[in-house]
């Protein structure tokens, strides 16, 4: 990929896709203006588009191969760069790029060639994310992105699964994003219950085979996910119907039994959820004994 380094008008012509496809070089044998001249390059961003898109076809009915999937994961990759700097960063993000990876997100089929390929646009996405860019949770949020997120937790491999966690927590940690996934009930409850899935086959999955660290990793993220919905007082009831049952017995102990942090997040996330649990059950105790003092005072009136 010299040719992109040194003469950027080298990539004007479509005979050069095949070598811009070919698997990137090392980070260190790039120029620090890398992004700039990728996404500067007259035609560069069209040709890796072209490059990107062209694979739609062959994801439904799935007839992807390998050697396409690769070709495609590398152009990804390149969009990944130009999301990680931030001088490429703000035009990426006009342009809407990350709308042309959602099929790949949102993919059902989990072999190699389209969980390869649901990885790579997820790294982007969470290129994007790592920037610290305020911009960046709007963005996602306004072109709809977060059910193709939740789709890649719940659907994709134990990698992809972490990679959305990470994705989610993300946002969850922008107010607004708090605000997105906790202001509506239908939107919370679709959320709460696919995060209950996700840690109840996770947690058993575990317990029937040795955690190693990349489960317990993602299970750690999934219970941050918890404890900053829990942070949203509104929703806390809804949290209590549909809490992982593994969080209120041994499951979660068994699995986090090395890990005293993740567990005290957990204990925090049951008092939260309890709290809320005791002062709905104080409320309606009050309204039941006003309810009573009224029917009683009427019956005082007519005698």
């Amino acid at each position: 990929m010299a040719f992109l380094m040194s003469k950027s008008r080298a990539v004007k012509i479509p005979s050069c896709l095949s070598r811009l496809m070919l698997p990137h070089v090392p980070s260190k044998n790039k120029p620090a203006n890398f992004a700039v001249l990728l996404w500067h390059s007259v035609g560069t961003p069209s040709i890796i588009l072209r490059e990107v898109t062209a694979v739609y076809g062959f994801l439904c009915p799935p007839t992807l191969t390998m050697d396409k999937a690769n070709r495609v994961c590398n152009a990804i990759a390149l969009f990944q760069y130009v999301a990680s700097d931030a001088l490429t960063r703000p035009q990426f993000l006009k342009a809407r790029m990350v709308y042309y990876l959602f099929p790949f997100i949102m993919l059902a089929e989990n072999n190699k060639p389209y969980e390869y390929l649901r990885l790579s646009s997820l790294g982007v996405v969470g290129a994007l994310l790592k920037s610290e860019d305020p911009e960046v949770v709007p963005h996602l949020l306004e072109i709809e992105g977060f059910p193709f997120f939740l789709h890649a937790l719940e659907a994709g491999s134990q990698l992809s699964k972490t990679v959305a966690v990470f994705i989610i927590h993300k946002i969850l940690m922008d107010d607004l994003g708090l605000h997105y996934c906790c202001g509506v009930a239908e939107r919370f409850f679709t959320i709460a219950r696919a995060f209950q899935r996700v840690v109840e086959k996770l947690v058993a999955e575990m317990i029937e085979r040795l955690p190693n660290e990349a489960s317990l990793k993602l299970l750690k993220n999934m219970i941050r996910c918890y404890l900053r919905m829990c942070e949203c007082p509104r929703v806390r009831d809804g949290l209590s119907i549909c809490l992982p049952s593994c969080f209120k017995n041994d499951a979660i102990s068994y699995v986090l039994h090395e890990d005293p942090i993740a567990l005290g997040w957990v204990q925090q996330i049951l008092f939260n959820v309890t709290s809320a649990e005791r002062v709905r059950a104080q409320a309606a105790a009050e309204a039941s004994e006003r309810a009573l003092r009224i029917n009683l005072e009427n019956l005082n009136i007519r005698g």
